[in-house]
This record gives structure tokens, C-alpha cells and sequence, in this order.
């Protein structure tokens, strides 16, 4: 007998044994992650939606509709705010945010969510959309945030 032929008959039958090993090895291990997971007992604040559109004469956005203009939420809620238009980026005063964050971000059609407030204030913030054409604009709105003490009175 040839010897190469024996070489590659040896080559053959070991490949096909690895093939069936690893085979049999993956029907053997779990399909879930072993570790187990704990319970999430997360509940999210409701939300106050605001709607950001955009105002256009002959094709050129010129300004942008925030309604409501004027948010108030309380001290268990959270801002939505949200635009089909493009996307949005929401902007606080670092030294006057309420919220966990001076910045809040979302692509079109997503949703950026403050997170319940940390304390009361009524401040101006600055909400900026680029349109999917590529136009920035800018608007200033208001936000009225109570605190749980507030509510209490």
C-alpha cells in the first residue's frame, strides 16, 4: 500500500473524531447561562411626554414646537421627550439640573427619559434637534420639577 494513501486515510478518520467529539460536547453542555440571574424589581417613574416637532416654510426648518412648553412633573415622574422629526438633545445648566444628568440624548423616534427629579426647581433648559437633512435648531423650554416635600404640603 501506498503510504501517502495511509497518511491521508489517518488524517480522515482523526478529523472525523475531532467532528463527532466536539459534536457530542456541545449536545452535552447547557443551553442557559449557569449563573442565575436575580429577580429585578425595577419599576420606572411614569412619564410626562413631550412632543418636539419642527416648523418649516418651503422645505427649511425655521423652529421647533415643544408642547408642552411648560413641563411640570412631580416628584415621581420622569420627562419623555421625543421627536419623529430627528434627533433631539436635551440640555440643563450643569449647576441647576434636577435630574442625574445635564444631558439627555435620542435618536428619531427614540425617547430620552430624565429620571425622577432630586429636587424642586423651575429653570429653563435648551432643547436641540438636527433634522435627518441636516438642519440644527433650538428652542428654550421650561421645566417645573416639585419635590416630594412639596406635594406633602
Amino acid at each position: 500500500m501506498n503510504p501517502n494513501f495511509l497518511l491521508i486515510l489517518i488524517i480522515i478518520l482523526a478529523a472525523i473524531l475531532l467532528w463527532n467529539r466536539r459534536r457530542t460536547r456541545a449536545e452535552q453542555e447547557p443551553s442557559e447561562f449557569p449563573i442565575p440571574r436575580p429577580e429585578d424589581d425595577f419599576v420606572e417613574a411614569p412619564r410626562k411626554d413631550v412632543s418636539i416637532g419642527v416648523e418649516r416654510e418651503n422645505g427649511v426648518p425655521v423652529s421647533l414646537t415643544v408642547t408642552p412648553s411648560n413641563l411640570v412633573i412631580g416628584p415621581d415622574e420622569q420627562a419623555a421627550w421625543k421627536s419623529m422629526e430627528g434627533k433631539i438633545e436635551i440640555r440643563f445648566s450643569p449647576n441647576q439640573s434636577p435630574f442625574g444628568g445635564t444631558s439627555f440624548t435620542a435618536a428619531r423616534g427614540g425617547i430620552a427619559l430624565s429620571g425622577k427629579p432630586a429636587q424642586a426647581t423651575s429653570l429653563n433648559y435648551i432643547v436641540l434637534l438636527t433634522t435627518s437633512d441636516g438642519y440644527l435648531i433650538r428652542q428654550d423650554a421650561t421645566l417645573t420639577a416639585a419635590s416630594g416635600q412639596d406635594s406633602a404640603s
